[in-house]
Order: structure tokens, then C-alpha cells, then sequence
């Protein structure tokens, strides 16, 4: 296969445009892992454009389906019956995005029938719409079953292969009308290989991570969460596995009582009396949780916040009051994710986060 240059899933749809503005006769080829959002992205590309998609899963289909059955005309010939998902690109004035969606998965004889289609854009003497633009994509890793391509065939498509995208991945989930926050903040915490990773529990992707964030909202906002423990856990364990459901819920009630938003947005005096309580009692391993979390929060989907007085106020308190050692780790991670938080911070007030950390570390010596 060709071996493309990878494209983040948060740059698929500016790449897709600008493939159907200046090559609109090309076929594109989208690969990638399972569940990362590629026909999402194509369906919002559609709706973008305000174009029809015609979605067809290609896994299962059979030749007769594409290239249709034979059915007698009026003048007493056969044409042949096309399938009902495409029957309409094949119009003169049709526009919108035919999605050949699991492509590497469909058997060689109807590969056969997509040659054609992408060689002459037509099928059986049916021509497509002048503006409609074919899109397929396929799953790639030794966990699927793939039909190889023919090198003819395999030549005839524009090649895109995509990655995973945390930070796009973030953006998107923020942007739902109903979102788990703390899965939010246990993900934008974490390597980004565990958006996208098998492990022997479970095939792991953004989509099996949206969904446990829908479940969970869902059952947020039906005040049921907290009394249903090990149901949770169950339905969450047989979406990414048990291990990375256990790694969640104990990161969950860790953090329960205290987020990085609420570091981040709320007002200091509100919350300051649950982070004296976390350092006289010695949670430092909670209180590390937090520091991983603001950090990656102002580096990311937070990055807005940096300039905010309130956020420069709370975190000036927060290093204050922090554990020497995880107050100058802190500040090392924010300057390394969202330095200019530090560099918006009145210069009098770093001093003194300095002199309190040096002499603490020296007195720890």
C-alpha cells in the first residue's frame, strides 16, 4: 500500500476539502485505526458543505448489491436494479459524498466493482453526479481481516492515512451538550496511545471512550452514579477492558471531592479550605493528580485560561500552599505546557513561590 504521510484526525476535514477543491475527479483513501472518528468526520464534512452523505458498508455487501440486479424496463429490455443507498448519486444533478466505508474489508469480487467505479466514476453504464466525491476508508493493524489490494486499484485513490488526535478528540467532547468532565480530565492526563490502543482486554479507541463518557453522563444526569458502583464498573470494563476501567474509577475517587477546573475557574476563597485539608492531611498522591491535571488542562482545551486573572490568582496560591517538591514539579510542567501563565504572574509573587520552595527543600535536606 501506499505508505502516505500521516494526517491527525483533527486535520482530516481540511484535507478532504482541499482534495475535492483542486483534484475533484480522484477517489480518496482514508486508513487508520477503529474508532477514531473517520466516518464521523466525513458525515460532518457533509453537513458542513450541506451535502448528502451516502453511507455504504462494504463489509458483507455482495457485487450484485453495487452493480444492481437485472429488472425489466417498460420498453420490454432489462436495466439493472441499483441498491437503494446509491440508486441516486448516479443522477445527472447529484451531489454529496459517496462513503465507501470498511473498503479493506470487502471481498475481492466486489472490489472488482469499485475499480470501476473509481477508474471511469461509473457502474454498469451509470455515471456518477458530476459533484458527487467518493470517500472510502479501511481499518488498519493485524486485528483485522483485510482483503489486499489490487496495485491498479490502490493507485487509483488519493491516500490519507490519519492518527489519533488527544487534543482534537478534547475539543470535540467538550463541545457535546452532555459530557462526563472527569473522563475528560482522566484522558487529557494520560499518554495519547490510550485513545487508540489494543490491549489483550479490549480494542480501545476515541469511540469506545466517548461512549463511556455517554453512559456515565447519562447516568449523572439520572442521579444514579454513585449507587450503582459495580454496575458502572461492569459497563465500563466490557467497553475499554477492566484495567482501564479500574485505572478510571480510582482516578475518579481520587479526585472526586477536588478537579483542575476547579483550580482553574473557581474562586480561590471557595476552594481553599479543601486544598489545605489535601496537603495538612498528607494526599500528596491526590494533590499530584491535581498538578498532572491543571497542567494538561492550561495546555490544551484550557489554554484560554492562562491569561485569566483568576486562574494566575489560584495558581499563585495553590504553589504557595503545595509541597515544595510538588510545587516546583508544577511549575516545571506549566512552563513546559502553558508557560504563559507564569509569565502573566506578577514577577513579586514567583519570587516568593521560589524562596518558599528553596527553603523547604533545603530545611527537607
Amino acid at each position: 500500500m501506499i505508505q502516505s504521510m500521516e494526517v491527525s484526525i483533527g486535520d482530516l476535514g481540511k484535507t478532504l476539502l482541499s482534495c475535492f477543491k483542486y483534484l475533484p475527479e480522484a477517489a480518496v483513501y482514508i486508513t487508520g485505526p477503529t474508532g477514531t472518528g473517520k466516518s464521523e468526520v466525513v458525515a460532518q464534512l457533509c453537513e458542513q458543505l450541506g451535502v448528502p452523505l451516502y453511507d455504504v458498508r462494504l463489509a458483507g455487501t455482495l457485487p450484485e448489491d453495487l452493480q444492481g440486479i437485472p429488472e425489466k424496463s417498460g420498453d420490454g429490455y432489462f436495466d439493472m436494479a441499483m441498491m437503494g443507498s446509491l440508486r441516486d448519486v448516479f443522477k445527472e444533478d447529484a451531489e454529496g459524498i459517496l462513503f465507501l466505508d470498511e473498503l479493506n474489508q470487502a471481498d475481492a469480487s466486489v472490489l472488482a466493482a469499485i475499480f470501476q467505479l473509481v477508474y471511469d466514476r461509473k457502474l454498469n453504464g451509470k455515471t456518477l453526479g458530476e459533484k458527487v466525491r467518493v470517500v472510502a476508508a479501511g481499518n488498519v493493524g493485524d486485528a483485522y481481516m483485510v482483503t489486499d489490494m489490487s496495485p491498479a486499484l490502490e493507485r487509483r485513490f488519493v491516500h490519507i492515512k490519519i492518527a489519533p488526535d488527544k487534543k482534537a478528540w478534547l475539543r470535540y467532547m467538550s463541545a457535546k451538550d452532555q459530557v462526563y468532565t472527569p473522563l475528560l480530565e482522566f484522558i487529557e492526563q494520560r499518554k495519547d496511545q490510550i485513545l487508540s490502543i489494543i490491549t489483550p482486554e479490549a480494542v480501545v479507541t476515541p469511540g469506545q471512550w466517548t461512549r463511556v463518557s455517554d453512559y456515565l453522563s447519562r447516568a449523572e444526569a439520572a442521579g444514579e452514579l454513585l449507587e450503582e458502583d459495580s454496575v458502572h464498573m461492569c459497563i465500563i470494563s466490557g467497553l475499554v477492558g477492566a484495567s482501564f476501567a479500574k485505572d478510571f474509577v480510582r482516578f475518579v475517587n481520587t479526585t472526586r471531592t477536588l478537579t483542575p477546573l476547579d483550580l482553574v475557574h473557581r474562586d480561590w476563597k471557595v476552594i481553599a479550605k479543601q486544598v489545605k485539608a489535601l496537603v495538612n492531611d498528607g494526599k500528596n498522591s491526590v494533590l499530584s493528580e491535581l498538578c498532572e491535571g491543571v497542567a494538561s488542562y492550561l495546555g490544551g482545551r484550557g489554554s484560554d485560561s492562562c491569561n485569566n486573572i483568576t486562574t494566575q490568582n489560584n495558581l499563585a496560591a495553590f504553589l504557595k500552599v503545595l509541597p515544595a517538591e510538588l510545587s516546583t514539579k508544577l511549575i516545571k510542567q506549566l512552563w513546559s505546557s502553558a508557560p504563559s501563565v507564569l509569565t502573566n504572574m506578577d514577577a513579586d509573587t514567583l519570587m516568593e513561590i521560589q524562596r518558599l520552595n528553596t527553603v523547604v527543600l533545603m530545611d527537607g535536606q
